[in-house]
């Protein structure tokens, strides 16, 4: 229960704090990658799953996910644009 509490806390923080849930392609890497660590740990308390696991390994797929995030928009790419193209290539495979 101690550890559901401290969580909440820390999002309640974390998430009252506008700079720290957005941020630009031109801000550091720093700030782009909290942004987005802030949104992915919302986003899953919000779904009820912050929990499901325990903080570090919670931690290491939120830090996983922001990575991947990151490094594609470092290329020019976004999420919703390579899930348009694999969806395009399952597509043509299966018509096949």
């Amino acid at each position: 229960m101690k550890k559901i509490i401290g969580i909440l806390a820390v999002i309640s923080a974390l998430t009252a704090c506008e700079s720290l849930t957005s941020a630009t392609k031109d801000d550091p890497i720093k700030v782009r990658m909290r942004a987005c660590m802030v949104n992915e740990a919302t986003a899953k308390f919000k779904a009820g799953t912050l929990t499901n696991a325990d903080i570090k390994t919670t931690a290491k797929e939120i830090s996983t996910t922001c990575v991947k995030k990151l490094a594609l928009q470092s290329a020019g790419l976004d999420t919703t644009e390579t899930t348009t193209m694999a969806t395009s290539v399952i597509e043509n495979l299966l018509k096949k």
